[in-house]
């Protein structure tokens, strides 16, 4: 009876951890958010523009690596703390999943900003479309008369075979 007691207490005292603490040499979550969003920006800025470059893949990875080393050192911390942090996340991926959902919605948010149409710019814009529709108003209002046809002779009327003619 003692035993199946004392399994119990464990148990409750086991269910009552808080799951959510970091371990002492771990980056916090929100810190930890924010290094990844820099991370991620870095890495894009890398494929897009250093990548992209003409030359040798050496010097490009040197410049991809000065480039994350800029984001560890924009954050204050080593490329061993972030690396053990990472690990540490990537362990507990009901802490990761959170994260991630996080930084998606963020980028999200940055998109569709990126995006939106300004009041100002949708006016110019229907102010552009009416300064095109006015050739297009002209030429409905040119009569039919004006669209024929003119015959050879009206053409070349003023001709010099007509002036040797005469």
């Amino acid at each position: 009876m003692r035993w199946v007691a004392g399994c119990l207490v464990i148990l409750i005292l086991a269910g009552r951890v808080n799951n959510d603490k970091i371990p002492p040499g771990i980056i916090e979550k929100p810190r930890m958010e924010k290094i990844l969003w820099d991370m991620l920006e870095a890495d894009r800025f890398v494929a897009n523009f250093i990548m992209t470059k003409q030359g040798d893949s050496a010097t490009k990875k040197l410049q991809a690596a000065e480039t994350y080393e800029q984001v560890f050192r924009l954050n204050k911390i080593s490329r061993d703390e972030f690396l053990k942090s990472y690990k540490f996340y990537l362990g507990r991926p009901d802490i990761t999943k959170v994260m991630f959902d996080s930084i998606s919605a963020r980028a999200d948010r940055k998109r569709s900003e990126m995006y939106k149409t300004s009041p100002k710019s949708m006016l110019l814009n229907r102010r552009d479309s009416l300064l095109r529709a006015d050739p297009i108003r002209r030429a409905d209002s040119i009569e039919k008369e004006d669209l024929k046809k003119p015959s050879t002779e009206e053409l070349f009327a003023d001709s010099t075979l007509d002036k040797k003619k005469h």
